[in-house]
């Protein structure tokens, strides 16, 4: 479809400047984020980014809808990500390893920066600064695999064999509430962006799932992100009796 980039470029466009942010950042001179204690168990709601200060001074973001539990010591620095996605802006102490445990994979830094998050099928690291070695888990006995990461690189295990990608373009702009996507099926931008709100959109037909997005743009307000969609593709928008809202050809 030619015409969809250029269609969806727009609306993306339009849509940043009517929807504004859409989280609440402290004010001038107030304290970034909250400090949490160790083992404390911390969440962020549906449609809520939230940013909170460990104890040892690193500094977690949480996506939406989204969980970590925090255990620090004298000579720890755990955290184990339940569900959804945060990115890690690591203090540097060589005496405590920071490490991140999510899906059988641990992730060991010591001051750096990057995002751990939950994806179909697997867990994606994705690394900006510094170095993380990245652990999966072994058979009693054996030692496990370790790869280690360098800036710009991800990790993922969605396939059979785990593997080390190139960071795709905008991957760090989520935080701030921008979502950017480079040629991705708009089933698997649908998945992402339907974890931000009640509301979903779904598809009308199954093989619009295919289709290819690529742009930026937030993921609320919903209704404009589905109108965005609508434009883009030339479908059309149909709500649910949930108040779900579904894309349609016309």
């Amino acid at each position: 479809m030619p015409a969809a980039r250029p269609a969806f470029a727009a609306a993306a466009v339009l849509l940043v400047v009517l929807a504004g942010f859409w989280f609440v950042r402290a004010p001038s001179g107030a304290p970034e984020a909250p400090l949490v204690a160790a083992a404390e168990p911390t969440v962020s709601r549906v449609g809520e980014i939230r940013a909170v200060k460990l104890a040892d001074g690193s500094t977690v973001t949480l996506d939406t809808d989204s969980a970590i539990e925090v255990r620090l010591s004298g000579d720890l620095r755990l955290v184990r990500l339940v569900r959804g996605r945060a990115r890690f802006d690591v203090a540097h102490d060589a005496a405590r390893p920071f490490r991140v445990e999510a899906g059988g994979r641990t992730v060991t830094a010591l001051g750096t920066l990057f995002d751990v998050g939950f994806e179909r099928g697997g867990v994606r690291v994705s690394l900006f600064r510094g170095s993380v070695d990245v652990r999966g888990l072994a058979p009693a006995g054996s030692v496990a695999a370790v790869t280690r990461l360098s800036p710009g690189e991800c990790f993922t295990d969605r396939s059979r064999e785990p593997q080390v990608v190139k960071a795709p373009p905008g991957l760090q702009q989520w935080v701030s509430g921008m979502l950017d996507f480079d040629g991705v099926p708009l089933g698997d931008v649908l998945e992402q962006t339907n974890r931000y709100s009640a509301r979903k959109i779904r598809l009308g037909d199954p093989s619009l799932a295919g289709q290819r997005v690529t742009g930026g743009f937030r993921p609320l307000p919903v209704d404009e992100l589905a109108a965005a969609l609508a434009a883009a593709f030339s479908l059309r928008v149909e709500r649910s009796p949930q108040g779900d809202l579904i894309l349609r050809r016309p």
